[in-house]
């Protein structure tokens, strides 16, 4: 939610990308073995972790083009 906040508020593309990646980042750390302790070692689960952040990494860029695009 921070990250979206920061987006619709942002001065300059730059400030931006550093939210993305930022953001990308923090959910690249919810793969570490350490952290995937806490929710199990099905599958099932794995896979529904790693295919919320691409969705949600997905969701922030075509929210940055379109901003990108009318400004």
């Amino acid at each position: 939610m921070e990250t979206y906040r920061g987006l619709k508020i942002a001065k300059n593309a730059s400030e931006k990308e550093k939210l993305i990646k930022n953001l990308e980042r923090a959910t690249e750390t919810l793969g570490h073995p350490m952290i995937r302790e806490f929710y199990g070692e099905s599958k099932d689960s794995y896979y529904l972790l790693k295919d919320s952040r691409i969705l949600m990494l997905r969701f922030l860029e075509r929210f940055y083009s379109d901003k990108k695009e009318k400004d």
